[in-house]
């Protein structure tokens, strides 16, 4: 089980999204996502160190209290812990295609079906992404 204090303003997603035409004007608003991408990767370097593998970082997992200095980690309901496995390649895998959100999934995932610590890093590639569209969802152009 995981307790987190309460937050003020909601999941980092909404807060972007919410605040996009006051954050828009500041001057200083890529001193702010990058004020809070280095405590977001602060947190998933805190997790690798304890050999936990997130598996779901995204905007919609990352809580705000005080932007841009409190952003938390949430919603660990796909992470791994890697202690006690002989490999240290995560065992989020199977044939839950649909239960995992393919969007930020690295493509070895696709090709070997694992997802490791390099995942993270490839859904935190994602979350700068996002954050740099206040989370706006795009869908890819469609193919003729």
């Amino acid at each position: 089980m995981l307790i987190l204090e309460s937050v003020s303003s909601g999941t980092l997603r909404s807060f972007l999204q919410v605040n996009q035409d006051q954050l828009s004007r500041d001057s200083q608003l890529q001193n702010l996502f990058t004020t809070a991408a280095y405590h977001i990767a602060h947190a998933m370097r805190h997790l690798c160190s304890k050999m936990v593998v997130h598996c779901d970082l995204a905007l919609r997992n990352i809580m705000v209290n005080h932007f841009p200095k409190e952003v938390k980690l949430a919603e660990f309901g796909l992470a791994q812990d890697l202690t006690h496995k002989r490999s240290h390649r995560s065992s989020c895998k199977g044939n839950h295609m649909q239960s995992v959100p393919l969007r930020w999934y690295p493509p070895e995932y696709f090709r070997n079906n694992y997802y490791s610590f390099k995942g993270d890093v490839w859904a935190f590639g994602i979350v700068l992404w996002e954050m740099q569209t206040f989370g706006k969802m795009e869908r890819a152009p469609e193919m003729n």
